[in-house]
């Protein structure tokens, strides 16, 4: 598998920005947790499955803008399975890596994505319920890790940004210690279920006549950014191709 090169990293701004296309869909942070619920479970859905919950049910109001946003998601999906398939145990945070926040900032986008993997789940086709039952010690430190960001946004939202400097530091290494805790259990809980996945990945649904989503045509460049034809690159024998 080739690793992600610069043209092809997928920033906050850069998601954000492609998102914004569609007006009410999922927040980049809730669109990361997302897509990393969706490739961790055992079934492997088809763009169509999951593209309407980040649109929200909306459509995009162009084709163009359909190309800019699915590429970017697409971009990101590769992303999170080179990341994993590397087996690279550093914090991966594509989403994150070039958008300086503040501590408040974090809190939110922390829970945008534990909230978008929560809703990624079925999506993946597991439930909370099957991950404590399949691997009940990796679940148990993820429903630590979501709890403590719970209760730190909690303590902002009180508080009301009266933090004073060394309460600041604190929660900063508390939030590192549990973006740890979260990236881990994901990839751990990645390297469990995917040894039962279908060999190929996001084939274009056939069974999906609710999602009205139109992938790029053949002969389309493909959304990616590589300057390819949709046929030569991610559309490749006829389905969505990692690089």
């Amino acid at each position: 598998m080739k690793t992600t090169n610069k043209q092809s990293v997928v920033t906050y701004d850069s998601l954000s920005k492609a998102l914004s296309l569609i007006k009410g869909s999922l927040s980049p942070s809730q669109t990361f947790g997302l897509l990393y619920a969706v490739l961790t479970g055992p079934v492997s859905p088809n763009a169509s499955n999951y593209l309407p919950s980040i649109f929200n049910g909306q459509q995009p109001a162009t084709l163009e803008d359909a190309k800019v946003i699915v590429g970017e998601i697409m971009t990101l999906h590769n992303q999170i399975l080179d990341y994993a398939y590397r087996l690279e145990r550093q914090k991966f945070r594509p989403v994150y890596s070039e958008s300086k926040m503040g501590l408040r900032k974090r809190v939110e986008d922390m829970l945008g994505e534990v909230r978008g993997y929560r809703l990624g789940l079925a999506i993946g086709g597991l439930t909370e319920k099957e991950l404590d039952k399949d691997v009940p010690a990796i679940f148990e430190r993820l429903k630590t890790a979501f709890a403590a960001v719970y209760e730190i946004d909690n303590v902002f939202s009180t508080m009301k940004g009266r933090i004073s400097k060394e309460d600041q530091r604190f929660y900063s290494d508390a939030l590192d210690t549990f973006d740890d805790m979260i990236s881990g259990s994901f990839l751990d809980i990645f390297y469990h279920y995917q040894g039962r996945r279908a060999p190929t990945l996001f084939t274009q649904s056939k069974q999906s006549p609710s999602a009205s989503i139109k992938l790029p045509g053949r002969n389309d460049l493909c959304p990616c950014g590589s300057g390819k034809k949709f046929k030569f690159c991610h559309g490749a024998g006829g389905k969505f191709t990692i690089h």
